[in-house]
């Protein structure tokens, strides 16, 4: 029986970036009929895995991470990837006999792009033998990383032929299992702990521009009047733009039409500071409130949210509890997972809080309207759901077939730990 651990919600979805699997190299790992992995290519998984968590923000260069304990059997971080990746080998082996067994062959187009991907990688290496000397790095050759690439694009012509290319063969009793099993829905009321840093002028009111890029002030041509300098010419800004003025003398804003001036960060983000302690105490007496009177109450809460949401929007939210993908923030895994466990805990209808860096959150959970993931309204939400959905019944068939697979412990063992592979973001 394979062990598996609970871990971070992100897992799931970094392992579909992990599609290969390969029958040369040195010895065995993994054996399957006729076809078999190397310790190589398992090794080559591994720093393809913490290129991933490396992107992801993970410190993948710290050991004080990988030696993290994630369960009460005391498993780190460093033996849950390895056993996962060697999960996920095994079914990639059995994938490619799949193949063989269905009668599928990769059409020489398929070939020519894969020859023409590592042309390039060659192309930028110099040479072939800089090429190796990189992939050294990662425990492969060009050969071995060719096979790879062709072996990938026989596991995506094996999904293509089993469930369709975007999923049209699977059947809606298995579209509904996965969506009920793997999605929350939730509506929330968000009440922020920061304050958005406005842009002031010269005489400290609140800047309007015309566009969020900030590219001109939003003046009332209307109401406002221009005034003239000392040479009887009108007043004009730094772009060369007329100002208008109220009777009082200060800048006329289009406060109807232009966009409030909102500080902007280095990244072009909205620059916010944190409220103050009494007003942060003030927001969760509110929100203790919201969850109290609402809780149980879905129409009830509906009115709450209208009223007293600060966040954008008022809509269902579909959380996908396996990958932890949810459209409407971007925000960490931890984020998610967090979210998703509070969500796990309540009925349809009960409420509850969650405080996150960017406020307080009252929950309120809903039923899963069947087939919401094919509603074009909501296919910014569900833009990964039948990826999803196939990795999940692929994935499921092919550990129906692991009964068979050998897989040698002794070279297993003996295989790098996460902490020692190279991260790799590249192959």
């Amino acid at each position: 029986m394979r062990k598996t651990v609970k871990i971070i919600a992100l897992a799931t979805a970094l392992l579909m970036l992990l599609s290969t699997l390969v029958s040369c190299g040195a010895k065995p790992m993994i054996e399957y009929g006729d076809k078999t992995l190397s310790v190589n290519v398992y090794e080559f998984l591994l720093t393809r895995m913490k290129g991933t968590l490396g992107y992801y923000g993970y410190d993948v260069e710290s050991d004080s991470f990988w030696n993290t304990i994630v369960d009460m059997q005391g498993t780190t971080y460093d033996d849950y990837f390895r056993e996962t990746i060697k999960d996920q080998a095994i079914n990639y082996v059995v994938a490619d006999k799949l193949f063989d067994e269905e009668g599928l062959t990769l059409s020489d187009e398929e070939i020519a792009r894969v020859d023409k991907i590592l042309a390039g990688y060659v192309e930028k290496a110099g040479s072939k033998s800089k090429l190796n000397a990189i992939l050294k790095e990662y425990g492969v050759n060009y050969d071995i990383l060719r096979e790879v690439y062709i072996l990938e694009a026989k596991m995506q012509a094996l999904k293509a032929h089993l469930y369709g290319k975007e999923g049209e063969k699977i059947e809606s009793g298995d579209k509904e299992k996965f969506f009920n099993e793997s999605y929350v829905a939730f509506k929330q009321i968000f009440l922020a702990t920061y304050e958005y840093v406005i842009d002031e002028d010269r005489f400290g009111d609140q800047v309007y521009y015309t566009d969020e890029k900030h590219k001109a002030i939003a003046y009332d041509t209307v109401n406002g009047k221009t005034k003239n300098d000392e040479f009887g010419k009108p007043i004009k800004d730094v772009l060369g733009n007329p100002e208008y003025f109220t009777e009082d003398g200060k800048i006329a804003y289009d406060k109807v039409n232009g966009v409030l001036g909102y500080v902007l960060t280095e990244s072009g983000d909205p620059a916010t500071v944190a409220i103050s302690d009494e007003k942060k105490s003030e927001l969760y007496k509110k929100a203790r409130e919201y969850r109290s009177v609402c809780n149980g109450d879905a129409s009830l809460f509906e009115e709450y949210l209208k009223l007293y949401n600060e966040g954008e929007g008022d809509g269902v939210i579909y959380l996908n509890c396996s990958t932890g993908y949810y459209s409407a923030q971007n925000a960490s895994a931890a984020y998610f997972d967090e979210i998703s466990s509070v969500l796990k805990t309540l009925e349809a209808g009960e409420c509850e809080i969650y405080e996150s860096k960017y406020g307080y959150h009252v929950l309120c959970k809903y039923e899963n309207e069947a087939g919401a993931y094919d509603k074009k309204e909501n296919e910014d939400i569900f833009g990964s759901f039948y990826d999803d959905l196939i990795a999940y019944l692929f994935d499921g068939l092919c550990v129906s077939r692991s009964g068979d697979v050998v897989v040698n412990e002794e070279v297993f063992d003996g295989a790098p730990s996460m902490k020692d592979v190279a991260s790799n973001s590249m192959y």
